[in-house]
C-alpha cells in the first residue's frame, strides 16, 4: 500500500527545535503577532477593495439613472 504524504514526509519535531517551554512560548507569541499583522492587512485591503467597488457601482448607477 502506498504511503501518504504525511507518512513519507513527517513534520519535523518541535523538540529539540524548541529546547524549553520558554523558547516554545516565545515562538508562539512571535507567530501570533505575525499572523495578526497579516490578518489586519488582509482586512484593510478587503475594505479598500469593497469600498472602491461600491463607489464605482454608485457612480455607474448615477450615470445610468440620469440618462
Amino acid at each position: 500500500e502506498a504511503m501518504s504524504y504525511r507518512q513519507q514526509f513527517p513534520p519535523p519535531p518541535f523538540y529539540p527545535r524548541f529546547p524549553s517551554p520558554k523558547a516554545w512560548t516565545e515562538y508562539r507569541r512571535a507567530d501570533e503577532i505575525e499572523y495578526e499583522a497579516i490578518m489586519n492587512r488582509n482586512e484593510a485591503v478587503f475594505y479598500e477593495q469593497y469600498e472602491g467597488s461600491r463607489g464605482a457601482k454608485s457612480c455607474c448607477l448615477r450615470i445610468c439613472c440620469c440618462c
